[in-house]
């Protein structure tokens, strides 16, 4: 058997790793990939299981750290809901760790890894491509016709770096704004990276670079300014063949740093079809909506609790984006108050209590946050 992977970006990557590591003995696993396409600029961060994957592939330590790693223990949460300026969501206990990383770093790094063949050339159509299976990581569609949209009130992005690192703990931090909210990553080369995010059709860009920069003193020009749908592919899986992955598959605003850990859940369903003839591809593609549906409920249910601003954008947030999600929502709602264990997980674990990647404990602690003032 063999499985390629077109695209090297972060979904291509990850994906090739995956299927080195637990089909390597199956199949032959080959990337191919145009160089020329730089991968994402903005630092990535994760929650754990991928720090344990390139552990177990790669053997990295965080000594040697060729990746420019920085260590992630949690998020910390400031400004959002109406009774706490801080809230701090850990990754786990003392011995749980997640990471924030440098794309590029990391695709050279698992490209040169010699785990899998790696070929460079321009791939335009993957249907010619002589294998069993194509995962297609090109990056977001230029049609949008078979997509459905995700429900999420922003779509804009400003990205920015400062010398010097936002502090010296390690994790990050994402800070409610008038107009959205901004992560804040610190990088191995202590400089720290910031993303502002808000709606460009509630803010002008103007406006929002100017609040930016004042908000997290940001000096120097903007890095880079970056617009996004928020959306999922109606069909995952093509002729049982040709399947998604990346933003081919979907794209959902980082708030709870679910991507990565999704493109690898979704090369597990696949590993589960193609290798382990554990499911079919209809199931898998129920599997993955099901599982992205969720991490867009999770992450529209914090701006539910508005901010400390009183903006424009928190008050649309009060109600007018709940839009196909208020069934998930409400769901959330009811295990945060204890009405319902039922979190209808798809992950492989029968034992895990959780809502996507979350621990029902999650879905807890936020609610606390947001309806009870710590002392």
């Amino acid at each position: 058997m063999k499985i390629t992977i077109v695209g090297a970006g972060n979904a291509g990557c990850w994906t090739a790793l995956f299927f080195s590591h637990y089909a390597k003995d199956i199949a032959e696993i080959e990337v191919i990939h145009d160089p020329s396409i730089e991968p994402v600029p903005v630092g990535q961060a994760t929650v754990k299981g991928p720090v344990k994957l390139l552990s177990k592939t790669l053997g990295l330590n965080w000594y040697e750290n060729k990746m420019k790693l920085t260590p992630k223990l949690g998020v910390l949460y400031e400004n959002w809901g109406k009774l706490n300026k801080e809230y701090f969501h850990p990754i786990g206990g003392l011995d749980d760790i997640a990471m924030h990383y440098e794309p590029r770093e990391l695709q050279n790094q698992i490209l040169n890894s010699r785990l899998f063949t790696c070929k460079e050339e321009y791939v335009d159509e993957v249907n010619n491509i002589d294998t069993d299976y194509v995962i297609d990581c090109r990056g977001a569609p230029l049609d949008f016709s078979d997509y459905s949209q995700l429900t999420n009130p922003v779509n804009s992005c400003l990205v920015g770096r400062r010398e010097g690192p936002e502090s010296t703990a390690n994790w990050s931090k994402h800070v409610a704004t008038p107009d959205g909210w901004t992560f804040v990553i610190p990088n191995a080369d202590q400089t720290s990276t910031f993303g502002y995010l808000y709606n460009e059709h509630v803010s002008e860009d103007a406006a929002a670079e100017a609040n930016f920069k004042s908000l997290f003193s940001i000096e120097t020009s903007i890095v880079r300014k970056l617009k996004f749908r928020n959306y999922l592919s109606n069909n995952p899986i093509i002729d049982e063949r040709i399947i998604l992955s990346g933003n081919k598959l979907f794209f959902l605003e980082p708030l709870e740093s679910t991507a990565i850990s999704t493109y690898l859940e979704w090369a597990r369903f696949i590993h589960m079809w193609i290798i382990q003839k554990q499911a079919s591809a209809s199931e898998c593609t129920k599997m993955i909506k099901r599982h992205i549906r969720q991490q867009e409920a999770f992450v529209l249910w914090h701006y539910m609790f508005g901010s400390t601003y009183e903006s424009k954008f928190w008050s649309l947030c009060d109600s007018n984006f709940t839009g196909t999600c208020s069934s998930m929502i409400n769901l959330l709602e009811d295990i945060a108050k204890g009405r319902s264990r039922k979190p209808l997980s798809m992950i492989f674990d029968q034992d895990y209590e959780g809502w996507g990647l979350f621990p029902v404990s999650s879905i807890h602690k936020w609610w606390e946050a947001m309806n009870q003032k710590s002392n």
